[in-house]
């Protein structure tokens, strides 16, 4: 049907009113057509009728057909042309690559993997030899090792990141793939680099006869490094340290700065450390010659006189050595005041020197934070640290058999340390203070643990002013007839406090270890010790004692403890537990005041203290325990030579003893004296029968 046609169809139904423009005409309804008229009744037919009125329009047709599509209209006019945007702001200068499977990845040697990114920073990626294929794929060929002097390629990505300036914020990371990395020499860490690996999966291995420090800063002056997530094995057996002698005629004194050798042969080629006798020094420069320039008296050690023909030895070759001794005294950018040294995720194992070696000057600092690291068999020592405001956590040194022969942790300088670990070490578990006579303290220690380790387990030498704070201290002193110490203070250490800590022997019987809890020498001053526990330590001769006191200090403070036996007594100025055992004879201390005695032997004698009118309301309680019964004599309680001990009917003379005699003892039998503020002790509780005797 065309158009024309539909439209004059259209109009017909709008005229008929099939559309709502009308009433159509149609013949009516069968209803309504008259009757056909019978034939009796047609003569009597009138005229029709007037027309009745028109009815309702009927309801509404169904809708027509869709009508057929329009034709297309013409296009509109072009709008006109938009303006230009403005030019957008050049990117900052940077760099990243993109890994294999990443939508950018090409593979191929002219664009693999490098396109410049914004916002600073660099990241370069450096393939292990034997590194999955993506992997190797994903570095470039400069970066790509091939197991031999895998230092050189780490190296030259090291020193490819962009250097912190005086606005700089950072240089930028490399980061080591999966597999073996294996090194001739040292990685030297510039500013702002961090050395990444991919987890243990990621192994920095020390060739055979290299004899260098896996890991070191660039310079003294190096600040922000960051070395993570790696295993660091420094294959000892092939590389033990290099030796030489002192080829000087008379030798060097204690201040001499040079010093001829006998051989440099396999000696680094740059700052390191040496040790002739007990004294550890640097050399700083004459790498490769026999005459050597000398910085004395390092890593805490005192100088001293060194004679012709003695052997030096190389301090190494080391895990990581973090040393900016030398370095500027002016603070890194920013205004920052610390060098800011990073060490987290590591495992450092098998190392001829130290595990970590962390030293230098004060200023400025380098705030060493390390964390979540495990040390393992480095024959000089574990974790090494004489440089202020260090932070360590998570540190865990083992040693098996006499493979680490020095010390566990040396911690020479201020710092904290929290949740650290030091088992089956020839030395210390953690020695505290240079022996050197170098002032060291002022240190937090919280939740550590030192057992198993042959010397003591926490010692603290030299230092002053450290706290340790829910510490134990089990099992130490593995070595038969060493009598060491869970906790033990030198002669020269004060101001060291306890709280909460535990020293013990795990085993019982002949299989116990550690000779005392906690041993004070001579010379110690103001060590206090709250709560905690120390028991089944040996004691001072060997027999089985539960929990063990040697004290010879002055000031000692000792309260709250759980501790049943005191082995030896010299300074302790305060014992304040519920109950304290005393199986021989004890001077009895003002500041005792308050105590409660278990007598646990026979025979026991103590001693009161000399009142004066400085004195009055000291006050002590005497119980017998069963073991108190036997015995020839008694428990006898003696006072000063001008007190006495008066009540209970008792007579009053100067210097009578109060003496509880084996013939009537019980246990249980009791007394409790206070004294006035004269010469008088009075009785103010009793059970039993007590006697005076002279």
């Amino acid at each position: 049907m065309g158009r024309e046609e539909y439209e004059r169809g259209l109009a017909r139904a709008l005229k008929q009113g099939f559309l709502g423009g009308g009433t159509p005409s149609r013949p009516a309804s069968p209803s309504k057509r008259p009757a056909t008229p019978k034939p009796e009744q047609t003569a009597r037919v009138g005229p029709r009728g007037v027309e009745g009125p028109r009815g309702l329009p009927g309801s509404e047709g169904l809708q027509g057909p869709r009508g057929p599509k329009g034709d297309k209209g013409d296009p509109g006019p072009q709008g006109p042309k938009g303006e230009p945007g403005k030019t957008g702001k050049d990117g900052a200068e940077a760099e990243y690559y993109f890994g294999a499977g990443h939508p950018k990845f090409v593979q191929s040697d002219a664009d693999l993997l490098y396109t410049p990114l914004g916002g600073g920073g660099a990241t370069i990626f450096v393939a292990a030899s034997d590194a999955s294929a993506a992997s190797i794929a994903a570095a470039l060929p400069a970066y790509r090792c091939d197991g031999t002097a895998d230092d050189v390629q780490i190296q030259a990505a090291l020193d490819a990141l962009p250097q912190p300036g005086a606005d700089a914020v950072n240089g930028g990371v490399v980061h080591l793939s999966e597999g073996t990395f294996t090194l001739s020499d040292t990685l030297l860490l510039p500013s702002g680099a961090w050395l990444q690996g991919c987890g243990y999966g990621t192994v920095v291995f020390l060739a055979a006869g290299a004899k260098r420090d896996l890991v070191n800063l660039k310079t003294q002056a190096t600040f922000w490094t960051n070395v993570s997530d790696m295993l660091l094995v420094g294959n000892r057996a092939n590389n033990a340290a290099v030796t030489t002698t002192i080829n000087d005629a008379g030798g060097i004194s204690n201040s001499d700065t040079s010093m001829t050798v006998t051989s440099a042969t396999g000696f680094p080629s740059r700052r390191f450390f040496i040790k002739i006798e007990s004294e550890v020094l640097a050399v700083t420069a004459g790498f490769g010659t026999t005459t050597w320039t000398i910085r004395r008296s390092e890593m805490s050690t005192a100088a001293a006189a060194h004679a012709d023909g003695l052997t030096i030895t190389q301090v190494g070759p080391n895990g990581i050595v973090l040393d900016n001794t030398g370095g500027p005294s002016s603070d890194p950018p920013y205004g920052q005041t610390t060098a800011q040294q990073w060490l987290s995720n590591l495992w450092i194992l098998n190392c001829s020197g130290y595990a970590v070696i962390a030293t230098g000057e004060s200023n400025p600092d380098q705030d060493l934070r390390a964390s979540m690291i495990r040390i393992s068999n480095c024959v000089l020592g574990g974790f090494y640290v004489d440089t202020p405001d260090y932070h360590v956590s998570d540190i865990t040194i083992h040693g098996v058999g006499d493979t680490l022969v020095g010390n566990g942790f040396e911690l020479y300088a201020t710092g904290q340390v929290l949740g650290c670990k030091s088992a089956l070490v020839e030395g210390q578990g953690f020695r505290v203070g240079p022996p050197s006579g170098l002032d060291a303290g002022r240190i937090m220690f919280t939740g550590c643990t030192s057992e198993d380790n042959k010397g003591s387990g926490f010692y603290f030498d030299n230092t002053s002013k450290c706290v340790l704070t829910a510490c134990q201290a089990n099992d130490n002193g593995v070595a038969a007839g060493t009598r060491q110490a869970g906790f033990d203070i030198s002669a020269n250490a004060s101001y060291i406090s306890f709280d909460g800590c535990l020293a013990q022997n795990r085993d019982t019987g002949a299989a116990r270890k550690q000779a005392y809890g906690l041993r004070i020498a001579s010379g110690a001053t103001d060590i206090h010790w709250n709560g905690g526990i120390l028991r089944n330590n040996y004691g001072s001769t060997g027999e089985a004692q539960d929990g063990s006191v040697s004290d010879a200090g002055t000031r000692t403070i000792i309260k709250n403890p759980t501790v049943t036996e005191i082995a030896t007594t010299g300074g302790v100025e305060q014992y304040k537990s519920g109950f304290l055992s005393l199986t021989a004879a004890y001077t009895i201390k003002d500041s005792d005041n308050g105590m409660t005695f278990v007598i646990g032997a026979g025979d026991v004698v103590v001693t009161l203290p000399a009142l004066t009118s400085t004195k009055p309301g000291l006050t002590y309680t005497f119980i017998l325990a069963a073991a108190a019964l036997a015995g020839s004599t008694g428990f006898k309680i003696t006072p000063a030579a001008a007190d006495s001990i008066n009540g209970n009917g008792l007579t009053s003379v100067a210097s009578e003893s109060l003496l509880c005699a084996v013939a009537g003892d019980r246990e249980g039998d009791m007394v409790t004296l206070a004294s006035d503020s004269t010469t008088n002790w009075y009785i103010t509780s009793i059970n039993g029968t007590w006697t005076k005797v002279a």
